[in-house]
């Protein structure tokens, strides 16, 4: 019997898609976005069981993208990747298709915000994001909104790496061994 490859296989189907003026390819149906760079070109598209990734014609990654499967009217996009569009221009945030990824606490503060600070929170949330993942990134926004915390990206990124350890998880050090201590003093 022959020994397992050194490499895991990947069970994907590639193929060649062709990108609209906007930037988006169809695949079963459904639109994923590439980016505006990406408009009218061929693309490879790497389709998976649960995401999709496409690669510029050289074969450099481009984003990869949770797979939808049946029709969905929506372009399936990363919130995470428009992130640093908006923060250079926080005045689309309000017709963001993004805005809806938000908690209601995070838009409210947000929408508050002038254009300045609007685009220094976005920045924040953008380069946590990159670290922690969007929806870790975006929970920790709003914890550290509800308990009255400043708003930076050094709250956010602790917030959300202690989100990413898991709400089962207990903090500290285990004391319990030392309660035999306390029981024999009684």
């Amino acid at each position: 019997m022959l020994p397992l490859p050194g490499v895991r296989f990947d069970p994907c189907d590639w193929r060649s898609v062709k990108t609209d003026k906007t930037g988006a390819v169809v695949i079963d149906a459904n639109r994923y976005p590439a980016g505006p760079k990406w408009r009218s070109m061929r693309l490879q598209a790497g389709v998976r069981v649960f995401e999709i990734e496409l690669r510029d014609p050289d074969g450099g990654h481009i984003v990869t993208l949770e797979r939808v499967w049946g029709k969905s009217a929506r372009t399936q996009v990363d919130p995470a990747s428009l992130l640093a569009i908006i923060a250079r221009k926080p005045r689309i945030w309000g017709e963001s298709p993004i805005r809806n990824d938000f908690p209601e606490t995070v838009r409210a503060l947000l929408d508050r915000m002038d254009a300045r600070t609007r685009s220094n929170l976005l920045d924040d949330i953008r380069a946590v994001a990159a670290a922690c993942g969007f929806a870790a990134t975006v929970k920790a926004v709003e914890t550290v909104i509800n308990a009255g915390r400043t708003v930076d990206r050094a709250a956010i990124g602790t917030c959300a790496k202690r989100i990413l350890e898991g709400a089962g998880t207990e903090g500290g050090q285990d004391l319990k061994r030392y309660d035999k201590y306390m029981k024999e003093a009684e």
